[in-house]
């Protein structure tokens, strides 16, 4: 390898093409990293003196690599970097005022100090995650009184389950061809869109915020179909309901399904011509939608589950830079 100062600045030189590479193919932010320094070797590095490609991933000059990729993207994208780690989105109302909450959608347990940790997938609340933690921007607390504070956290915590078993519950359905794997991604992003639209409460952005529910219910139980087969292309929630009543009893989650949309009204919603939403009635489409949607999730074919599943893992090779 050549010296390391000449080496960082090759590095360094083809990132921002390689990052543009990774970029297009829709990559998160909080991987592309150590997918930098898998491109670089793959199509930068010919040949190693005194090394080899082999298992690079082991090698002492890949942590070498790896290290000045991290610096790289930390300098270039700062905060945005660290904030990148897979959130999954909610929201709560108080006083009417929309409160956006950011759940995580794994924990990290360390086992032993600087060699391993565990990865943990849970559904509801550890016992370490505080109230105040779950919001994006928290208000003070403190100031509620006891009773509505109680009411407020086990609003949240009924949020929390239902959106982590639904991602969980997603991540882990069978499904067979990359089109399939788009739809089922696209769920959780209509969750986000929603969020985001009630955050800003106008008229216009709550409007869109019902349309974005109304398409997660809905593709929530076209999954199912398309899972098993194909399924109709119709906003109706009561006739696509129908459809998988054949194959999983929907009848626990009945009154779920009185708060949801007629199509007409989504469709109306869809184009800001269904009238002014109340915090109030979004809010209780808001738990409808969600519930309904981690319910279908939970049926979707699985050959396994990880909820509240714990894997343990060592802490990767390229993490710490070998000693001069």
């Amino acid at each position: 390898m050549p010296p390391e100062d000449e080496f960082a600045k090759a590095v360094r030189e083809r990132l921002p093409q390689i990052d543009q590479i990774l970029a297009d193919q829709n990559m998160r932010l909080g991987v592309r990293p150590l997918n930098a320094a898998i491109h670089f070797v793959e199509y930068w590095i010919l040949d190693i003196k005194g090394g080899t490609k082999d298992e690079f991933w082991n090698q002492r000059w890949f942590a070498i690599l790896f290290w000045h990729i991290r610096n790289w993207y930390k300098e270039f994208y700062g905060e945005r970097l660290d904030s990148s780690k897979e959130r999954l989105p909610g929201i709560v109302f108080i006083n009417g005022t929309p409160f956006k909450l950011s759940i995580g959608a794994t924990r990290s347990e360390v086992e032993e100090p600087g060699k391993s940790a565990w990865l943990v997938f849970p559904v509801g609340a550890h016992a370490t995650e505080t109230l105040d933690g779950w919001f994006e921007s928290p208000p003070n607390l403190s100031v509620l009184a006891r009773n509505d504070r109680e009411a407020l956290e086990a609003q949240v915590l009924q949020i929390i389950a239902a959106t982590r078993g639904l991602n969980l519950d997603l991540m882990t359905a069978e499904l067979s061809d990359d089109v399939l794997q788009v739809f089922r991604s696209s769920i959780v992003v209509h969750l986000e869109n929603a969020v985001n639209a009630a955050t800003r409460n106008s008229q216009e952005s709550m409007s869109v915020a019902m349309w974005e529910l109304h398409l997660m219910t809905e593709k929530s139980i076209k999954l199912v179909l398309k899972q098993r087969g194909a399924c109709p292309n119709t906003h109706d929630l009561a006739e696509l309901r129908a459809l998988v009543d054949a194959i999983v009893d929907s009848s626990s989650i009945g009154e779920e399904f009185k708060n949801t949309l007629p199509k007409s009204q989504a469709i109306a919603f869809r184009y800001c011509d269904g009238g002014l939403v109340s915090a109030d009635a979004f809010f209780k489409l808001y738990l409808s939608s969600l519930a309904i949607a981690a319910f279908y999730a939970e049926q979707l074919q699985r050959s396994m589950s990880v909820r509240n599943g714990r894997i343990l893992l060592k802490k990767p090779p390229w993490l710490e830079l070998p000693d001069a």
